[in-house]
């Protein structure tokens, strides 16, 4: 068997539940919170973002995993990332 993973589209509930959470361009990114009070409730570290260098970025999104807006594709948007299994 061989094992590949790909990015869906980012799901709140799948992400509360432990799914790896990633963004449009693959960095992992540790959720620290789902609840916050504004326009833009998620917030976390994306890890070693090449946006600004080796460093993490702290950032926050919608409630849908947008970095900015739905009107507004950023590489920092979230993704679920999935294990797909394939036979050789």
């Amino acid at each position: 068997m061989k094992s590949t993973t790909k990015i869906v589209p980012f799901n709140l509930e799948k992400a509360k539940n432990g799914a790896r959470v990633v963004t449009r361009d693959g960095h992992k990114v540790d959720i620290i919170r789902f609840d916050g009070r504004d326009s833009y409730p998620i917030s976390g570290w994306i890890r070693a973002s090449q946006l600004i260098g080796d460093s993490d970025e702290y950032a926050s999104f919608t409630k849908e995993g947008y970095y900015i807006s739905s009107n507004n594709e950023d590489c920092r948007d979230l993704f679920i990332e999935v294990e797909e299994i394939t036979s050789v």
